[in-house]
């Protein structure tokens, strides 16, 4: 089976696995090339291979410093890095009541 010559908006979508929104704004940005013929927006195979090819790689995700709990250290449920709330303090109001300060 050959494959198409140019595909249609939401061809090219279904093909590279993108959305519509996100190939208008390449598009819109010059980074993918498209032609018209008449009203349709077409989309050259190859033009469309180009573009995904120049699409950014995904870094691997790199541990991120003192985030993973080690043994004698608290679990993820008592994180060191979330801080209690202060406590409220109490100070006298006028009139003899006491006022809370949140």
């Amino acid at each position: 089976m050959t494959s198409p010559l140019a595909y249609s908006v939401s061809a090219a979508c279904r093909v590279g696995g993108v959305g519509r929104t996100k190939l208008y704004q390449a598009i819109g940005r010059g980074e993918l090339r498209a032609v018209k013929s008449g009203r349709r927006t077409l989309i050259l195979s190859e033009d469309l291979r180009a573009w995904l090819q120049a699409l950014p790689p995904i870094e691997p995700a790199r541990p991120q410093v003192g985030l993973t709990p080690k043994s004698g250290q608290p679990g993820w449920h008592e994180s060191p890095f979330v801080s209690e709330p202060e406590p409220k303090q109490v100070l006298p109001a006028r009139g003899g009541s006491r006022k809370i300060l949140t």
